[in-house]
């Protein structure tokens, strides 16, 4: 990825943002919105600068903030690399039945969650 900056300007509740993940991956620095997964995949100011949806002075500035300091923009790319391995299909698996496993056990325990 070429970029300078990636922006995931959301304004809906994004169940997983892909687009973010890539930006994570290749080592792009990235801009996401306070919506759905967004903040949980980007740890702000390490990882992304997580602003707030529909304001665009706010993603401007976010913008500007990376791509005038160079040195910000690598440490969060790299740290954003980092973060995206957390994301692996193998790791979400796990969760994901970890997650399953523990609701079919308080189902057959006759919990109600």
């Amino acid at each position: 990825v070429n970029a300078a900056v990636g922006v995931v300007p959301s304004a809906w509740s994004e169940p997983f943002g892909q687009t973010a993940l890539e930006c994570l991956a290749a080592g792009t620095p990235l801009v996401v919105t306070r919506v759905g997964a967004l903040p949980d995949m980007v740890e702000n100011g390490v990882s992304g600068l997580v602003i707030e949806p529909r304001d665009p002075v706010q993603l401007a500035e976010a913008i500007r903030k990376l791509l005038n300091n160079p040195d910000l923009a690598r440490e969060i790319g790299a740290a954003g690399q980092e973060r995206s391995t957390h994301y692996t299909s193998r790791i979400v698996y796990e969760k994901v039945r970890d997650v399953y496993g523990q609701a079919v056990k308080r189902n057959q325990s006759g919990q109600v969650s």
